[in-house]
Parts: structure tokens; sequence; C-alpha cells
């Protein structure tokens, strides 16, 4: 569908903001990746510790330079997407190093402090990058196709594979577990989705897709990812819809014989041990705890929370965590800022908008949902993601109505007088 916004390009990042957030996206994603496989194969040291944490601080000042100078430059670039993203690791900040001050669960505040560096570099990267730019879209392809890979090869052993699904989800880890890649193909996969033109290539990202979030055993991005390549075709194929309809009919019918085969073939499968049996599962019957025992913190400490109050790993998964530990105005910045893009991506879909950039942030709207309402904590990328994502559609909303008012502007006035009278 084409509207002013694709007539008007949207103003690109100057060539340094280009290759700043080009550099960084390549850091964060493959430089990851790799840094972890190298200290595995016994290669390298954990000279950068957890590598995310160091090198989210060590980018976030020239990130944080390039976002103020676009923002200075063109101030109605900040708007309601960035008020909720900043408020809310304002908040976060604060809380952290208010406890970080006072001596308080440490290791929790400084890991908290580091998620907030990391997650802001995402989010300037996903704000100000220029996706229409042909070399940050190979490095999207290409930092998808090295983390598939790795995650498949790490899960089937021969490079520290039990350490690879042990190891707890800490931004100070020396050593990155399954969720820490699952994390980052997270969105490298909403964004080759969105960057794919036709279904066969879709059908080949869906594929990679769930092969190397089956392997890598995270179980919470496996599930999202399912309904959310529903979610693509559904969008981009509305004159399909019965194709896309049959398939996932065909989909649901198989489920059963499917989890059979997959319990028999793959016995210690974390993803299969969900599906196979949920309600006896380790990790279900934990969260339900964990939960409860949030329940309880929030009906003892419903305005401030208490910060810190679990053993870390056991907190509550899913968005009141951040009543929990922020209290009701952190909960209520957080809860916006899950609902707002779910809303506009939404709005886009009544008005059939639909083109990649679009398509990425409806899905990352209503894959951060669905993960927040039933699986992660307020300290997840996708927060940052989802936001950036959202900040971006309202620049391009902002532009498409300033590009209609200056063509009514231009138009001579005889031909705007019958405009109007007809």
């Amino acid at each position: 569908m084409t509207d002013a916004a694709s007539l008007a390009p949207l103003p690109l990042p100057h060539r340094f903001a280009r290759w700043v957030t080009l550099v960084s996206f390549g850091l964060m994603t493959v430089g990851f990746a790799l840094y972890h496989l190298l200290l595995r194969l016994g290669l390298i040291e954990a000279f950068l510790g957890g590598y995310l944490g160091i090198v989210g601080v060590v980018l976030f000042f020239p990130l944080m330079v390039v976002y103020i100078m676009q923002v200075a430059a063109e101030p109605w670039r900040f708007n309601r997407g960035d008020v909720l993203y900043f408020s809310f690791m304002l908040v976060l900040t604060l809380v952290a190093s208010f406890n970080l001050a006072r001596g308080r669960v440490i290791d929790i505040a400084q890991g908290h402090l580091a998620a907030v560096a990391e997650i802001t570099v995402i989010y300037v990267i996903f704000n100000i990058a220029d996706l229409r730019w042909r070399p940050f879209q190979i490095a999207m392809w290409v930092a998808f196709a090295v983390l598939a890979m790795i995650m498949v090869s790490l899960s089937l052993g021969g490079m520290g594979a039990e350490e690879y699904q042990e190891v707890q989800l800490l931004p100070t880890a020396d050593v990155a577990n399954y969720a820490f890649y699952a994390v980052t193909f997270l969105y490298l996969l909403v964004c080759c989705t969105a960057l794919a033109r036709n279904m066969p290539l879709r059908l080949v990202v869906y594929a990679i897709g769930i092969v190397a979030l089956f392997y890598n055993g995270a179980r919470s991005e496996l599930i999202v990812a399912i309904p959310m390549f529903v979610i693509a075709e559904s969008l981009l194929s509305r004159k399909n819809m019965a194709l896309v309809l049959v398939a996932c009919f065909v989909f649901l019918f198989l489920m059963g014989p499917l989890i059979d085969y997959l319990e028999q073939a793959f016995p210690n499968n974390r993803a299969v041990e969900l599906l196979s049996d949920f309600s006896t599962d380790q990790s279900v019957r934990e969260r339900e705890f964990v939960y409860l025992q949030g329940l309880d913190v929030i009906r003892h400490h419903p305005v401030f929370g208490s910060y810190g109050y679990y053993v870390e790993g056991y907190y509550v998964h899913n968005l009141l965590s951040a009543w929990a530990e922020l209290g009701i105005f952190g909960f209520a910045l957080f809860l916006a800022g899950v609902l707002y893009p779910v809303a506009g991506a939404t709005q886009n879909f009544i008005k059939n908008r639909i083109d990649p950039e679009l398509l990425a942030f409806a899905l990352f709207a209503g894959s951060s949902f669905a993960l927040f309402v039933f699986a992660k904590n307020f300290s997840h990328p996708t927060f940052g993601v989802t936001l950036a994502f959202y900040s971006r559609q309202l620049t391009r909303k902002h532009l498409t109505e300033r590009f209609t008012a200056n063509s009514l502007m231009s138009r001579p006035q005889s031909q705007a007088s019958v405009s109007v009278t007809t």
C-alpha cells in the first residue's frame, strides 16, 4: 500500500550515524555470538566478561551522542515511544542505583544497570538506523544465519552443551546460555521475516527460525514464533487467507503425532518436555511458585514494590515483575510501553497499512505482548526493540501528516477551493 511516507522517503541518518549503528549492530549480534563461541572453544579468555554488559556500556555513549544529535536537529522525532522508553529506564536506573548505593542485592542491581545499557543500545540502534540501507539489511541476514548455525551447533553438543543449557540468564555472567542467544535471535528472526520479499523466502526463514529455536531449547521464543509466522502471513497474504487457515488446521491436526515423534527422537529437549507434559514440567512449577510469591509482594508493597526480594533468577516471569520490584508507577510505565505498540499495530492493520517496517513493528508488538504476559520479566530486550519500532512508526505518521499538509498548501488557491467545495 502506498502512502505519503513512501512517496516522501524518511530523512536518512547522516553517514556517521549510519556507520555507528551498523557497527554497533554487528557487535551486539555477530560479535556476541563469535565471542562466546571462541570462549567455549578455549581460544580466548573471558576478557570482556559476559560481553553484552561491557560492550553495551561502551556502545552506549557514542550511540546516545548520535541519538541526541538527531533529536536536537529534528525535535519532533522525540515522541511518545521515546518518552515511555526513557521514563521506564530512568525509574529502573534510579531504583537499582539506590539499592546498589545502600549495598542491597548488589548482584541484581548490577545486572539491571548492565541491562539498561544493553537494552538502550538496542533501542537506539533500531530507533535511528537506516533500515532501508542495503549494508544494514545484509548485516541482519548475516547475523541471522550466523546465530542460527551457532545455536544449533551448541545445542547438538561438543562445545559445552550442558553448560549452555544450564547457565542462568544474567547480564554479568561470563558464559552465555541458550537464553542469551534466543533473545538476540528473536529480533533477528522478526526483522528477516519482514525483509523477506516473497513467501518462498519467508518459508525458509520460518524453517530456520523454528529449527534453531527448537534445538536451542528457548521454549518461550519458540512458542511465540509459531503464531508470529501466522500473523505475518495473514498480514501479507490477505488474498490467500484460505491457504493460511488450511495450513493452520493441518498443523493443529498433526500436533499430537508430531509431539509423540519429537518426544521419542529428542527426549532431553526442553521444548519437547514442555509440549509433552505441561503440567509436570519443573520450570512451569517453579514459575507458578515465583508468580504467587510476586503476588504476595505486590499485596504487601503495592506502591513501591520490593526491589530484589527474590533469589537471583527466581523473579516473576511476566509483566507483574515490574510492579513487584518497581512499584505501581514503574508498572504503569511498563504496561503503557507494552500496550501502546499493540494499539498502534492494530490501527495499522485496520487501515490496511503494511510494508516491511510496519510488518516488523506489528510482529514485535504482538511478540512482546505475549512474552510479557506469559513468560518474561521487565528486563527483556524485546521491550526496547518494540518501543524503538513504535517510535519509528510515530515518526512516519508525523511525516505523513506534514507531507499531506504541505501538499495541500502547495496547491493553487483555485484548486484548493474546488477541493473544499467538493
